[in-house]
């Protein structure tokens, strides 16, 4: 399912400008920050780590607090109650205290070549979904019903890796937000989609009917964000597709 719809936004120096904003929309290519680069005089910008349709991730080195994440966000030009909105889900894992979930330490906005961006700063965690995972694992031995995040933040990340073509590392995020939200009939249509798309079959029949028994079940909830009958209907007719795709002679 896709959670997330937004709307996408002399000589030498000026072409080097208008090259930075043509190519905002190349995944991987750093364009917003640069190695270096100082950020509202108190992050470093050490190096990018990745990026899809909507933001950024960089490493940052704060000038008190070592390393962070830098997530900003590509959309620029927005008014506060718009930079307010994009940065909810900063707003939202820093009004969560428990100790094994990823801690946000800043939420503002910076001058990139572009214009105005929203950003938010988290714990680094190096080795990203596998790290992630084991994280949870540990975490899990001492209490089985902790979360380290929220669904809906990790499937957007998913999604977002979906929409640029890596479909390997799509996977390995609805997997692991799959294993964390396993009673989810929206995690597991995403990995379904997402086993499809990768062509592994089997793995995709498996999740596919495993959220179309969740919904039939009628005992949880469709995700952990939401349960309304419009998205309940909306994986229904996702997973239905799915599984006819995968009939033999379609």
């Amino acid at each position: 399912m896709q959670i997330l719809r937004t709307t996408e936004r002399s000589e030498g120096i000026a072409d080097y400008m208008a090259f930075r904003y043509d190519s905002a929309n190349i995944p991987g290519l750093c364009v917003l920050l640069e190695e270096g680069q100082t950020v509202r005089d108190t992050y470093e910008v050490e190096r990018f780590l990745g990026g899809g349709a909507f933001a950024e991730v960089y490493r940052v080195k704060h000038r008190f607090l070592g390393r962070q994440a830098m997530k900003v966000f590509k959309r620029v030009g927005m008014n506060l109650e718009e930079i307010h909105e994009m940065l909810g889900e900063a707003i939202l894992l820093s009004r969560i205290g428990h100790p094994n979930i990823v801690r946000v330490f800043d939420a503002n906005v910076l001058e990139a070549a572009q214009g105005t961006c929203g950003y938010f700063t988290m714990e680094n965690i190096p080795g990203g979904a596998v790290q992630v995972a084991q994280r949870l694992a540990e975490a899990r031995r001492k209490d089985p019903q902790v979360q380290l995040f929220p669904e809906i933040t990790a499937s957007i990340v998913g999604q977002d890796f979906m929409r640029e073509g890596d479909v390997k590392y799509g996977i390995e995020v609805f997997k692991l937000v799959a294993v964390a939200y396993p009673d989810s009939a929206d995690a597991n249509d995403n990995l379904a989609g997402a086993y499809l798309k990768d062509g592994q079959e089997d793995l995709a029949k498996q999740h596919a009917e495993k959220a179309l028994a969740i919904l039939d079940s009628h005992k949880v909830p469709a995700s952990s964000w939401t349960d309304t009958d419009e998205y309940r209907g909306e994986i229904c007719r996702d997973t239905e597709k799915i599984l006819k795709q995968l009939a033999p002679g379609s």
